[in-house]
Formats: C-alpha cells, sequence, structure tokens
C-alpha cells in the first residue's frame, strides 16, 4: 500500500521536475531551451516523463499481482484466516487486473495520442483520458480501503491460544512416544 502511494507520489513528482527544470535551468540546459524553444521543450520533456510513468505504471501493476498472488498463497496455505480474510486480496487481485488489462492500456493509447495534439483539437480525447485516469483513481483507492480492511482484519483476529496449547500439549501425552536418539 505504501508503495502504491509511492508510486502515485512519484507520477506527479516527475511532471512537477519538468516545471521546476524548465523555470529555473541550467547554463547549458538554458541554451537548448532557448534554441528549441520553451513550449517545444516543455511538450518534449513532458512526452519524457508520461513516457516514464507509463512504464513504471505497467511494471508496478505486474509487480503488484505477483505480490497479490504472493500474499493469497501465504494466506490460504500458511494461515487459517477465514473465508472473509480470502476473499479480500482475490478482490484486491481483480482490482489489479482490471486496471492492467483494461484501464491501463487505453489511458497509456489516449495519453500518447494527446502527447503531441494541439490543445484545441482534443478535447474528446482529453475527457477520454480524464475519465480513464479518475477510474484509475478509484480502483486505486478501492485497493487502498480493502488492503486496510484486511490488514485490519489480520492484526486484531482473535489470538487462538487455546488451541495452540491443547496441540502442544499433545506431545507430552503418556501415550506418545518419545524418540531419543
Amino acid at each position: 500500500m505504501a508503495a502504491s502511494a509511492f508510486m502515485s507520489w512519484v507520477a506527479t513528482e516527475n511532471f512537477l521536475s519538468v516545471e521546476r527544470l524548465l523555470h529555473d535551468p541550467t547554463a547549458g540546459a538554458a541554451s537548448q531551451i532557448k534554441v528549441l524553444g520553451y513550449e517545444q521543450t516543455r511538450q518534449l520533456l513532458r512526452y519524457q516523463v508520461s513516457e516514464q510513468n507509463r512504464f513504471y505504471l505497467s511494471n508496478w501493476e505486474v509487480a503488484e499481482l505477483v505480490m497479490g498472488l504472493a500474499l493469497f498463497g501465504v494466506l490460504l496455505f500458511g494461515t487459517d484466516v477465514g473465508k472473509y480474510s480470502l476473499t479480500l486480496p482475490l478482490i484486491m487481485l481483480l482490482l489489479v487486473a482490471l486496471a492492467h488489462w483494461l484501464i491501463t492500456p487505453r489511458m497509456v493509447s489516449l495519453g500518447r495520442a494527446l502527447d503531441y495534439m494541439p490543445s484545441t483539437a482534443g478535447a474528446r480525447e482529453e475527457a477520454g483520458f480524464s475519465t480513464l485516469h479518475r477510474a484509475y483513481g478509484v480502483v486505486e483507492v478501492a485497493k487502498l480501503v480493502l488492503g486496510l480492511l484486511l490488514a485490519g482484519i489480520l492484526a486484531w483476529r482473535p489470538l487462538t491460544r487455546r488451541k495452540v496449547r491443547e496441540n502442544l500439549d499433545l506431545v507430552d501425552h503418556s501415550h506418545h512416544r518419545r524418540v531419543n536418539r
């Protein structure tokens, strides 16, 4: 969950870094900006940042799928949690899959179409991109809420000390043989 928040921060900071660079460039960068022009440099840098964010997003989603499968496997085979605790990571996995295979490819495609499109020509595409971006945000918030709910359930579930003690006491019953070699 922290890594998802970090990825959101990185994506935002990448775009802000373009503005910081353009407003306070080094001497070498300032001469290149002057040659290319402020708007063209801004557009090129924003394109580079967009491609970088697309790369991070796709790879992060693959990492989320792997980690989600691992979490589900640990909960299924390594614990005695109930069906509800197993359902939450499955829903989270489905949300990641939805984003990875349905939302993100469309968002990437529309984003690339908008990268060098004049701002007046792409109103329809921008509206579609904004809708997909909001849907992606909803998926991220839903995953966060489900993850916090799962963490709460796992942290505050009743400890089964009695069962553990009973299982340990079974070893010391007189009808169990000890093997000392």
